[in-house]
């Protein structure tokens, strides 16, 4: 995953792993270390967390995206072309968390779709 949005350059990176546990308050240092182990971060590699980020998954279609919260925009998952998605599926998605409009849509136009990847 790129660290920036590649549409708007909004960056996407958000707090080091063990920060942002222990930002919620609910783990020690030596819990925050070990749960941060559990995603690959380590004091060589210090993985950080994403933000402003959504990743979408559907359910009727083979690909996966990124929504970029800053711009709205739809991303492909593995290349990072930007894909054009209706906004009335964009604002189902970001004020009703409505991920099940975006798959039937896509699902709709998976043939669209597949032609420009």
């Amino acid at each position: 995953m790129p660290d920036q949005c590649p549409s708007c350059g909004h960056t996407w990176l958000g707090d080091e792993i063990t920060v942002g546990l222990l930002k919620t308050g609910c783990y020690s240092l030596l819990t925050a270390v070990e749960a941060a182990a559990q995603y690959g971060w380590t004091p060589e590699n210090r993985k950080r967390f994403n933000e402003h980020v959504l990743f979408i998954e559907p359910m009727f279609s083979r690909h996966n995206f990124w929504l970029c919260l800053k711009c709205e925009k739809f991303h492909h998952w593995y290349d990072g072309e930007y894909v054009w998605v209706p906004r009335e599926i964009v604002n189902d998605i970001l004020h009703d968390d409505d991920t099940l409009a975006v798959s039937q849509w896509l699902a709709e136009h998976r043939e669209e779709q597949s032609r420009e990847t």
